[in-house]
């Protein structure tokens, strides 16, 4: 009887690590395939750089927000009806609430490190706590890229991305960035990108693709379409160039815009989440009442894809740790970007769902091995327009690729 009970509980805890966790977007949830799937495992790195345990994760989920009739003259589909989203205040440090949104029950207080554990010989010291002083520019720099399928066996999505070029270079995921993929193969009558700022946000402009991983596109060709689609973050980044204006006024000369960070986070650093999540919002919603989040939060691990770097960094829940913001940018206290949202937990409370964020360096390194390129040196020393030029081609094949693997040719 006893061997019959612990079997049991094993069974039950094996399939709660595998529900625990999602990639982010805004809509209805978009769940993870099983871990095996993943493209990669993520080992933890030890504080000091020694060599890493053995011990693998499962791949989160990605938590893509999609959005059921965005704008009613653009989907013949009926909006969901969910609930009006609220603000979670703990860690919070500045989210303007939509006009008549109601506030939900207090949740139990979220695991939230609040203090870096001490430094000893192994451990290096934690960096200075974040101060408000980045945040106007993280603000500026976070953007609200909307995908809209005028076809209805398309969701349309929501995510986030950072602009980290004055001349208006926009850094977000690829599982966010595959529509615009989608947009260039099939044209913007079956599916139209634009790019949202402000609070609340309002559409401003065009953008187009440079760049998206070639190698996360292959390995994930039907996420757009798949109701549990896995991933670890690993290659899921990518990105666009704002073009045009979408209101008809003049581009402005410059972009406010977050510089990749050099350095790496350490546990217990502090940092500022700046994203522009929708969880629970409806269409109609995301369209007239979707404001920016800004949080505070803390490194709480750091993992690898293998080797010796810091790829993916663990951040504690917090209010931003909801559909709608992958993409979204974590900057640690000079104000650099850290890296991007790629995955969160999907169970519990908002405020304790941990993310997971792709590192600056690993966007470099991946890069690099992807093109022969140093990523500094080519994005920040092309033209916009070289840019477009240089990689229109592989735009219209990727599009193709995952055109016919989600069946729409």
């Amino acid at each position: 009887m006893r061997q019959h009970i612990e079997h049991l509980l094993a069974a039950f805890a094996a399939v709660g690590i595998a529900v625990f966790i999602s990639y982010f977007n805004t809509g209805a949830v978009v769940h993870l395939a099983p871990a095996s799937q993943a493209s990669g495992a993520l080992t933890p790195i030890a504080a000091d750089h020694t060599p890493f345990a053995t011990t693998t994760l499962p791949a989160f989920s990605l938590s893509t927000s999609t959005l059921q009739a965005l704008f009613s003259s653009h989907s013949t589909s009926t909006a969901a009806k969910t609930a009006v989203p609220t603000v979670i205040a703990t860690s919070t440090i500045h989210t303007p609430k939509p006009p008549a949104a109601k506030p939900a029950p207090k949740p139990t207080p979220p695991p939230i490190v609040t203090a870096p554990p001490a430094a000893t010989s192994t451990t290096p010291a934690p960096a200075s706590p974040v101060s408000t002083d980045e945040l106007p520019t993280l603000a500026k720099s976070i953007v609200n890229i909307i995908c809209i399928a005028h076809d209805g066996s398309l969701r349309s999505i929501s995510g986030s991305g950072v602009i980290i070029d004055s001349r208006g270079i926009i850094l977000t995921v690829a599982h966010v960035a595959q529509s615009s993929l989608l947009q260039e193969y099939l044209g913007t009558d079956k599916v139209s990108c634009t790019i949202r700022t402000g609070s609340p946000a309002r559409t401003m402009y065009i953008a187009r693709p440079i760049y998206v991983s070639e190698a996360w596109v292959k390995d994930n060709s039907t996420t757009l379409i798949s109701s549990q689609p896995t991933g670890t973050g690993e290659h899921d980044y990518a990105l666009l160039a704002i073009t045009a204006s979408a209101t008809g006024a003049p581009l402005p000369g410059a972009f406010p815009a977050v510089a990749l960070a050099n350095a790496t986070g350490r546990i217990g650093d502090s940092v500022s989440i700046g994203s522009y999540g929708a969880q629970d919002l409806t269409g109609a919603q995301v369209r007239s009442s979707l404001y920016p989040t800004l949080v505070a939060s803390t490194v709480q691990d750091r993992y690898t894809f293998g080797g010796n770097t810091v790829d993916v960094l663990a951040i504690a829940g917090s209010a931003a740790s909801q559909e709608g913001s992958s993409g979204g940018a974590v900057v640690n206290g000079n104000g650099e970007l850290l890296g991007i949202i790629t995955t969160s937990a999907i169970s519990g409370a908002v405020s304790t769902r941990e993310m997971r964020i792709i590192t600056a360096g690993y966007i470099r390194r991946s890069f690099l091995a992807d093109t022969g390129k140093d990523f500094d040196t080519y994005f920040g020393n092309t033209t916009l327009t070289t840019l477009l030029n240089v990689y229109a081609p592989t735009a219209q094949t990727l599009g193709a690729y995952l055109a016919h693997a989600i069946g729409l040719e």
